[in-house]
């Protein structure tokens, strides 16, 4: 990576949110704006979800880049965005063609360091119609009280609990872990119980950036699959007419999520098929694929979700709206989070 790339990935919330609105504004964003979240960062620093709009307004097809939907994933889709700008994103559109960038779908996450919104959730988790039944996920309800147990991480107690996680999840299998699920609102991947606040700004958003006759939506994510390497994660299913164009245009890097394994699983609620859905009816053809570079091994990853989730969770029992960032636990599960993401 050359110099300037690197420049442009960042370690924080503010400092990644200060590079993308600086590179929009050197690369002439014809629109730059932002909607204030009633929370604050780890340091007082207001947040926001921003988003900037490059070529025409009434362009027919239009390229989206997204970052932060997992908070903690969000300084390597903010970096990416940053670079694609300095590499001249914005002048190589072909004609009839726009741009849109949106930084940190979920600030509370990628300011706190946390996968999650600020209420917990799983923001690709949460694209669900709520009026209905919410899935039900068993398999889950058997992992939870091991993913985070009483025992505090690095007891002997938690140990004893992993110990039994890697058996039990053998037993129900990856998919019942992270596909999502309804119930225990202090675990990871959980959905909610209503749309988030993300949730309810980014349908605004999509809803006015339509309609158009080709939408690709890129959202970038971190954490599953070989170190390093680029997956691009789509709900269709083998077989699907759309799978069939994603290779078309990415070849072999496409992958669909219901093969299973450590990179692609299913998941309720997912994001990808919301943008599909708010497009639909109003655009020829839209496709929404999450671009997934993997880090750690997925029981590292793993590890680092739980500690992050159990000190959390040890905080709002003990009446705090956030751990004290001083404890030497919490900052080491702070560190596992941006080990693995």
């Amino acid at each position: 990576m050359s110099a300037r790339f690197a420049d442009a990935f960042a370690d924080s919330y503010a400092s990644c949110r200060a590079k993308f609105v600086a590179a929009c504004q050197a690369a002439g964003a014809a629109q730059l704006e932002s909607v204030a979240h009633r929370e604050r960062g780890p340091n007082g620093e207001a947040l926001s979800l921003d988003w900037a709009h490059f070529g025409p307004r009434d362009a027919e097809g239009l390229l989206v880049l997204a970052s932060g939907t997992h908070g903690a994933e969000g300084p390597g889709g903010s970096g990416i965005q940053v670079a694609s700008l300095a590499d001249g994103l914005a002048k190589q559109l072909p004609p009839g063609v726009a741009a849109v960038l949106i930084h940190g779908q979920n600030p509370f996450g990628m300011a706190w360091n946390r996968r999650c919104t600020e209420a917990g959730v799983d923001l690709n988790r949460n694209f669900v119609d709520f009026a209905a039944p919410l899935p039900q996920n068993p398999g889950f309800d058997e992992l939870a009280p091991l993913l985070l147990p009483q025992a505090p991480p690095d007891s002997g107690g938690w140990h004893a609990a992993s110990a039994e996680l890697l058996a039990t999840m053998a037993r129900v299998g990856l998919a019942s872990l992270a596909q999502g699920q309804y119930r225990h609102a202090s675990a990871p991947f959980f959905g909610g119980r209503q749309p988030s606040w993300s949730n309810r700004e980014l349908r605004k958003l999509w809803t006015q950036l339509g309609p158009r006759r080709r939408v690709i939506y890129i959202d970038y994510h971190s954490g599953l699959g070989e170190r390093g390497r680029g997956t691009l994660l789509t709900p269709a299913a083998e077989g699907d007419a759309t799978l069939l164009r994603l290779r078309e245009l990415w070849g072999e890097a496409v992958l669909p999520s219901d093969v299973g394994g450590e990179a692609s699983y299913p998941t309720y609620g997912d994001l990808a098929l919301a943008v599909e859905h708010s497009f639909a009816g109003r655009t020829d053809e839209v496709i929404a694929v999450a671009h997934e570079f993997g880090t750690l091994a997925i029981g590292a990853v793993l590890e680092a979700l739980r500690r992050d989730h159990w000190h959390w969770r040890a905080a709002a029992r003990a009446g705090a709206a956030h751990p004290d960032r001083e404890d030497p636990g919490y900052r080491d599960a702070a560190e596992h989070m941006r080990e693995a993401f």
